[in-house]
Formats: structure tokens, sequence, C-alpha cells
């Protein structure tokens, strides 16, 4: 991967957003209509699935591209654009071979199930990311954050909060800054426990301070895995809506033969 000036995108933009984009860009944008104020200096950065395929293979989601930041920086009148992938163990290794190693939300390890046996999926760090705390964070829905220096977009590694996302906690993409306290309030999908029935489901609630301090933790138990994409916060609450769209059996799942989304379904109760 190589970072350069600007260059031609020859994708058409109808096409662009599920194609790769194989340079990291690094240039002033200069190509403006008007004037940009002077007196704004701030940087905005987003973040989504940067590639979509991998040597000769294509990821079976879109879900499971890896993170690229888009950072644009507003200083004196002038904007500044720069991109980079986010360098997960799969983003790394995955570039070396040059072929899939890694499951994901769609995606199976070729190979057959034996390939895929107890595999957990990767962690593409894709779908948004925040600044909170002097941390900027690249975020996905099935795993833990994963640090980025600002400015310089380089990767520090998996952020856990000094160890209070325990290994098998993960970090939602759609946390919310509370307006009033400035905490980070979110959640992620977890187990409390095993019963008769199987794994007990849960929502775990994580609150940082404005210092980056994750100082407190709940579960809040459910009676199924329901796909559970965001939620909104009041000044007390946390409101979630549990929908009919759940993660169905994931024995499946577990045993390699069958994704993640393979197992999405309605539950008509």
């Amino acid at each position: 991967m190589s970072v350069q000036a600007l260059g031609t995108n020859e994708i058409p933009s109808c096409h662009g957003g599920l194609e790769n984009l194989d340079v990291e860009y690094d240039y002033d944008l200069e190509d403006v209509e008007g004037e940009l104020p002077a007196d704004i200096r701030a940087t905005f950065y987003r973040n989504g699935p940067g590639r979509q395929r991998i040597g000769d293979s294509k990821y079976g989601h879109w879900f499971d591209g890896d993170g690229m930041l888009c950072q644009f920086t507003f200083n004196e009148g002038k904007a500044h654009f720069r991109n980079r992938y986010v360098r997960t163990p799969k983003y790394i290794e995955e570039t070396a071979a040059q072929k899939v190693l890694y499951r994901g939300f769609g995606t199976q390890v070729p190979g057959g199930f034996l390939s895929n046996f107890l595999k957990m999926p990767a962690n593409p760090a894709n779908t948004s990311t925040v600044y909170h705390g002097g941390h900027l964070l690249a975020l996905n829905e099935g795993g833990k954050p994963w640090e980025l220096q600002p400015g310089s977009l380089d990767t520090l590694g998996e952020f856990t909060y000094d160890g209070q996302l325990e290994p098998s906690m993960v970090f939602s993409a759609h946390g919310k800054v509370h307006s009033r306290t400035g905490d980070y309030i979110n959640y992620g999908a977890g187990v409390s426990g095993f019963g008769l029935k199987g794994p007990k489901p849960c929502i775990n609630m994580y609150r940082i301070d404005p210092e980056g301090t994750l100082f407190k933790k709940a579960q809040i138990p459910l009676d199924n895995f329901p796909f559970c994409h965001d939620f909104a916060l009041s000044d007390k609450y946390a409101i979630f809506f549990l929908g009919s769209i759940v993660f169905g059996n994931m024995m499946p799942v577990i045993l390699g033969t069958r994704t993640i989304s393979d197992q999405v379904t309605f539950d008509e109760s």
C-alpha cells in the first residue's frame, strides 16, 4: 500500500462505493468554490469499508470490507485530505497473503467448514469513528475500538479503556455523547451466561467520562438476539428499539457451516 499525492480515480461514480480504493492520499484540496472561512479550524472524520476484494477473492458481504478513515482538516482558509486504512491483523495479514484469511459477517474462509470451525469473525474496524476523551477510535459492531493517531492516522492498536472492555465484550459503532455531561455512552451485544436453552443474550452498556475513563458498566437481559443497530439517548435514558429482525440459531456459525448473515431472520412472534 502506497501513500501518494492526488491521482485520478477511473471508477465510474455509480459503482465507486463498492470498489476498492487501493491508494492512500495526502494532499491539499485546491478545487474550492468560493472561500473557506479563515476562522474555521477543525477536523472532520469519516470511516467506511475501503476494499471489498483481496487478490482474486471478493468478500461475501460489504460489512466485511476493511476500514478506511478519511480526514478533512480545515485551517486558515485551507483544507487538507488524508485517508489511511486501519491496520488491523485482518488487513495486514490479508494484504500480505493476497487472499481471504479471516471470517466475517458474511464471508467464509475458503476450505469448507474445517477452515471456519470455531473461528470468530474478524473486526474490520469499518463502520464509524469517534473522537472522545483524547482518543480517535475506529468502530465496528462486532469488536473493540481501534485507536488511530489524529493527523497521521497511524494505527495505534486495539483500544480497551485500560482493560475495562473484557475479551468477550464488543463495543458498537453507534455510541452517543450525552449533551449535558459530555459522557460517551455506548453498548454492545453480549452473553450474560448459559442456561438450559443455550446462551443468555444481553446488552452491555458502557459510560465513558469526558477524559476518556470508562467508569460505569451495566447489563440488560434479553429474550433473544435482536439485530440492534442503534439507540436513542435522552437526559436519563438509553432507548433501544428491539424489532423482529433477530439472529437465529448460531450453532451453524460456531460449527463453521454458515455465516452470521445467513442466520439473520424474521421473528413473527
